[in-house]
């Protein structure tokens, strides 16, 4: 066997790059070149004015959509109440007729009343059961349509708060982070500097194995 001396260089096992996924100008700097972060350490942080303006103008817009939805479901609720209502004055009145046409028959068959006074009192009667029909038919078809109406309002309700999450969390971008545990190096960027969306900040290196 030989032995040989030879002169190399020791690299990080893993080299990552720290990029911004938002662009900003930098506000300050926490992390220093050279020290040792751990995963979810701060970096710096930047600051974008017209990013915080537009998601005050997004939250004003998800609120304002949700009152929409609110008066959607309320406007629902107050046409279901006042068919509810109206079924039940129906069927209140159809019970009063009902009794009253049992005893127009009664007397009808006593000879106190006429064929005639009985036809008018059975067309009657007869007309308030289909109305009754029909208030229940519709009530039915509200019940169904009202579901679908809410599970509708609900999908989009919930759209809209994902969508308004997606927006609010790029302001969480604005604060760099470390990716892993290493070390911060080849730190580019200074204070002041304005930054563009993927733009590289610097590296951080895992210095728990080498290559």
């Amino acid at each position: 066997m030989e032995y040989v001396d030879v002169e190399g260089v020791i690299q990080p096992i893993l080299t990552i790059k720290v990029n911004a996924r938002e662009a900003g100008s930098v506000e300050r700097i926490i992390g220093e070149e050279g020290s040792l972060l751990r995963q979810g350490d701060t970096i710096l942080v930047m600051e974008n004015p017209d990013l915080l303006r537009s998601i005050e103008d997004q939250r004003d817009d998800w609120e304002k959509q949700l009152i929409t939805y609110r008066e959607k479901e309320i406007e629902m609720e107050q046409k279901s109440l006042n068919l509810q209502q109206q079924a039940l004055q129906t069927d209140y009145d159809l019970n009063r007729l009902r009794k009253s046409f049992a005893l127009d028959k009664e007397e009808y068959r006593m000879g106190i009343k006429s064929k005639a006074e009985l036809e008018v009192a059975r067309q009657e009667y007869e007309y308030k059961t289909r109305a009754a029909e029909l208030e229940q038919e519709s009530l039915q078809h509200d019940s169904a349509a009202t579901i679908v109406r809410r599970s509708l309002i609900r999908n989009d309700r919930e759209q809209e708060i994902r969508k308004f999450e997606r927006v609010k969390a790029k302001q969480e971008w604005l604060v760099v982070r470390a990716p892993l545990t290493g070390q911060l190096s080849n730190l580019t960027v200074v204070p002041g500097q304005q930054v563009q969306a993927g733009g590289e900040i610097g590296e951080v290196k895992v210095l728990d194995r080498y290559k």
